[in-house]
């Protein structure tokens, strides 16, 4: 399982919208903008949920998700693939309330959704495009 870098880890703080990919049980695809994800832990993603429908339809019958962080500026991106995992309570959950509560407290967080990142590829345009880390 790849660890995050310093450097993946800064891009994603920086990055203000996330688009996140999941696809249904028979594979049609959906994409949506997500505001609310942060690194958990060196090998995981936290993402809020704070208005999901299809996206966590799609959750519960497939966990293999997508997303990626990106600084045109600075010529950064990353995609990073892996396992999702809803919590509607437990820690994971709480961590989400309490993370929104100081950061974004408009928000009613529903559930929390940890990615357990499996791949991480480079994005940006050169001879390491699409690599994988």
């Amino acid at each position: 399982m790849p660890i995050l870098t310093q450097e993946i880890k800064d891009l994603i703080s920086a990055t203000e919208f996330f688009p996140f990919a999941t696809a249904s049980k028979e594979g049609a695809p959906n994409v949506i903008p997500v505001a609310c994800l942060k690194v958990y832990d060196d090998q995981t993603l936290l993402i809020v949920d704070n208005y999901f429908g299809k996206t966590l339809q799609n959750l519960r019958e497939n966990p293999h998700v997508s997303t990626c962080a990106w600084d045109a500026k600075k010529r950064q991106c990353f995609q990073i693939k892996g396992s999702a995992k809803v919590y509607t309570e437990g820690k994971p959950f709480v961590d989400a309330v309490e993370w929104l509560k100081v950061e974004k407290p408009q928000h009613n967080p529903k559930s929390a959704v940890l990615i357990k990142i499996e791949e991480i590829y480079v994005c940006i345009p050169g001879p390491d495009l699409g690599k994988k880390l």
